[in-house]
């Protein structure tokens, strides 16, 4: 096991973003240790501040408008 002051974080690859941050909040953390679902002791990566800032503020995908009119639309619809 681990040797130093304290136990480092870990989470899952399958945790929420919202759930790491609330546990590097809550224990002041710069980071935590992401780690497969099944296996607590193989290490995939790290999630630190930068990488929540990137991911919150990435900008959402294009959105293509649609033009298409009323009448094309209202067919759509009544098939």
């Amino acid at each position: 096991m681990y040797s130093g002051r304290s136990t480092p974080l870990k989470c899952k690859t399958t945790s929420s973003l919202a759930a790491v941050m609330v546990q590097m909040l809550s224990h002041r953390a710069t980071h935590v240790w992401v780690t497969e679902d099944d296996n607590y002791d193989v290490l995939v990566g790290v999630v630190r501040y930068a990488e929540i800032l990137v991911a919150v503020t990435k900008q959402p995908a294009a959105v293509t408008p649609t033009t298409r009119s009323i009448t094309e639309f209202g067919s759509e619809v009544q098939s």
